[in-house]
């Protein structure tokens, strides 16, 4: 077989190459690093496949970000830090220490019960404390069936209540944005525009908003 381009294929290159060109022209960079579209272009998959994963992935990280602020985490460590202090006394850790029954940690697991299975949540404290091997706290969301780990503060229970509902969140405004798309196109006949995908996804729109105006 001839690997010769015709006159039809040479001129589509060409098209495809100017208005690729072009595209990446009108395309801003925001201060997130990633290259913006505008919303009158047509998503491509090739191109705009890797972009909008990117895209989902920051601004999720910055919705969840602006739901659960460095104070807030803050605040929560030292609840948890004080908490876990009162029940595990110093003196007590070294001499469980010396039997290799306690060591020093830096982060709290925290056992979620909400219904179906919800991972784990793990906090910073801060600095190492001396606990048990087995120190973690469960917090109650609704959950059914009982946990042998202590509950959580109870000043900490809307921080763990915000943690969950930013992860239904993301399962339903972030995540399904690149699979959309794949629907989009078999349903209506071709590639939906950016324009569309920031409709179906407000939060990832107002976002790449943001973004084109940083």
């Amino acid at each position: 077989m001839s690997d010769r381009l015709t006159p039809t294929a040479i001129a589509e290159e060409a098209y495809s190459a100017t208005l690729n060109a072009r595209v990446n022209r009108e395309r801003r960079v925001g201060p997130a690093g990633i290259p913006i579209p505008l919303g009158k272009h047509v998503y491509r998959k090739a191109v705009d496949g890797p972009i909008l994963t990117r895209i989902a992935l920051v601004a999720f990280a910055s919705y969840r970000r602006a739901k659960l602020p460095p104070e807030a985490w803050a605040a929560t460590a030292a609840s948890l830090r004080a908490d876990l202090l009162a029940r595990f006394p110093a003196d007590d850790m070294r001499v469980l220490e010396k039997y290799g029954c306690a060591s020093a940690q830096e982060t709290a697991f925290i056992e979620i019960l909400c219904g179906l299975y919800e991972k784990p949540e793990q906090v910073h404290l801060g600095e190492p404390i001396l606990l048990p091997a087995n120190a973690q706290f469960h917090v109650d969301l609704g959950g059914k069936g009982g946990s042998s780990a202590p509950p959580v503060p109870a000043d900490t229970v809307g921080f763990f209540r915000t943690i969950v509902e930013t992860r239904r969140e993301r399962e339903r405004s972030f995540d399904p944005a690149y699979h959309w798309c794949g629907v989009f196109r078999t349903q209506e006949g071709r590639w939906p525009r950016w324009q569309e995908i920031e409709r179906q996804f407000p939060l990832i729109g107002e976002w790449m908003e943001g973004q084109r105006n940083g």
